[in-house]
């Protein structure tokens, strides 16, 4: 209907429609369709044909090029005012991953982001590492960062760093440990089989900074990644078999040409960072 309006505007301006259709680059039938549109519409005559080429507006097509005038300035604000939104739409992040990964990758991102906080809204959860392909396959989540891959067809898995992991603490002491869904669980596991050990006292943490925060008033043991301690905080180095990789990971059907480009850019900060 907007078209019909701008056509009408041109034939009233040009008192023809035959100059209409030059404009509009289409035929005079086209033209005199649009006009017979509108005067259905509106329920009433618009011109008057005096012959060959010659036409007149009526009482109500003279009143009604003045509303034309109005209506199409309208529509050209709202739609200015539509796109503008549009431009101006955050993108939604939700970022996920465990509290290893986060608390050693996420200081940095963020700092490289910086410029573009702006505009996109960012929510940050720890998750169980055994959640993380639901999530990512009913787009719950945009990104994971986990310490190991996912192998399913629908996802990239992306190596981008690595991680040591350290005894930290004084022997002897009792044993911190982390919950069992957890990766760090699973290494101090592997550590307990191959030394013979069987804990009868520890203390289970689903927090790495309440670790941290033990080790550093001098209470306990625990497998952690070195990332994790302080300078205060003796440690010994373990063999490479403790030597975990950070994984970048997300859905390969994401349509959305904003949240690709983003996924790009995160995934070259996240290489090329040496985190």
């Amino acid at each position: 209907m907007i078209k019909n309006i701008e056509i009408f505007q041109k034939v009233y301006e040009e008192r023809s429609f035959s100059e209409a259709a030059k404009s509009f680059f289409c035929s005079q039938p086209t033209i005199s369709n649009s006009i017979k549109q509108l005067e259905n519409v509106l329920n009433t005559k618009l011109f008057i044909r005096n012959g060959h080429n010659q036409i007149t507006p009526t009482h109500d097509g003279n009143q009604f090029y003045l509303d034309s005038l109005k209506i199409i300035n309208e529509w050209e604000n709202a739609t200015y005012r539509i796109n503008q939104t549009k431009k101006q739409r955050k993108i939604n992040l939700n970022v996920a991953g465990t509290q290893t990964t986060l608390s050693s990758t996420i200081p940095h991102l963020m700092k490289s982001l910086i410029s573009s906080l702006n505009k996109i809204n960012i929510k940050i959860q720890t998750i169980n590492p055994n959640d993380a392909l639901q999530l990512l396959l009913t787009h719950k989540i945009t990104f994971a960062l986990l310490e190991k891959p996912l192998i399913n067809e629908n996802v990239y898995s992306i190596e981008f760093a690595y991680n040591d992991l350290v005894l930290a603490g004084n022997p002897d002491q009792i044993w911190l440990l982390r919950e069992k869904d957890s990766i760090t669980y699973h290494y101090t596991m592997q550590y307990f089989r191959e030394h013979n050990l069987r804990p009868q006292k520890n203390i289970q943490c689903d927090n790495d900074e309440i670790i941290k925060r033990l080790l550093s008033q001098g209470i306990g043991q625990s497998i952690v990644s070195k990332r994790l301690i302080s300078p205060t905080i003796n440690y010994q180095q373990l063999p490479k078999e403790y030597h975990q990789k950070f994984y970048f990971i997300y859905n390969k059907s994401i349509t959305n040409h904003k949240i690709s480009q983003l996924l790009k850019q995160i995934k070259n900060i996240l290489i090329q960072s040496n985190i």
